[in-house]
Order: structure tokens, then C-alpha cells, then sequence
């Protein structure tokens, strides 16, 4: 899983008009188990959103990610400086996001039925 994750990664960073935003993993130990959790992911991207587009690196973004957490950010992004957020909510409309949806410029649904459409046949 992870070298597979790794290499789509790779991929997506072929594209210089794509950039992947990481966090910091940090190790945890429950009951003798060791495990990671993924810390300040959103607080990177949501900077990354806002100083971006406040320096005028971008018209559009897409967003994805189903947090709506983000929903403060995109507004600010789409109010403060004119940019347009495209939300990229990925699942079905249990999973997705109706703050970013309310929020944002534009939604694209991502569910097995659009993959099936658009990208398989």
C-alpha cells in the first residue's frame, strides 16, 4: 500500500502545476501497540491555500479533501481575494463535506459511478 501510495504521489508531482501538501507523522504507543497519526496536514494546506492565493499564484484551486474544517479558508481565499475553490469531494453524499459544498466555487462529486463514467470507460 504504501509504495503503491508513494508512486501516485511521484506522479501527481510530474505535473508542476500540482503540488502534494504533507503533514508530519507522529508515533503513538496504546496498550504496547505502536502506531502514527498524521498531524498538521490541514493547517499546511489551508496556509498553503491562503498565502497562495494572496500572493497570486493561482486563479483556481481544487481542493481534496472531504474536512470541512477547510470551509473558513476557502470563504476567506474566495472573498479576500477572488479566487475561485474547486471542492473535490470524494465518496458519496454521506462522506462529503456540505460545509465546503456551501462554501465553495464549485463541487465535483468523485464516486465510483463518476470513476466508472469518466475514467474507465
Amino acid at each position: 500500500m504504501y509504495a503503491k501510495q508513494q508512486s501516485f504521489f511521484d506522479k501527481l508531482r510530474e505535473d508542476k502545476k500540482i503540488r502534494v501538501i504533507f503533514g508530519r507523522l507522529e508515533k503513538r504507543k496504546r496498550n504496547g501497540k505502536v502506531y502514527f497519526i498524521e498531524k498538521a496536514t490541514d493547517v499546511n494546506l489551508a496556509l498553503d491555500l491562503v498565502l497562495d492565493a494572496q500572493s497570486g499564484f493561482y486563479d483556481k484551486a481544487f481542493l481534496i479533501s472531504n474536512d470541512g474544517d477547510f470551509s473558513g479558508a476557502v470563504k476567506a481565499v474566495i472573498n479576500k481575494f477572488n479566487k475561485q475553490i474547486v471542492y473535490v469531494a470524494i465518496g458519496s453524499n454521506n462522506s462529503i463535506s456540505h460545509h465546503l459544498k456551501s462554501v465553495s466555487s464549485q463541487t465535483i462529486v468523485v464516486s465510483r459511478k463518476f470513476i466508472e463514467d469518466t475514467i474507465i470507460s
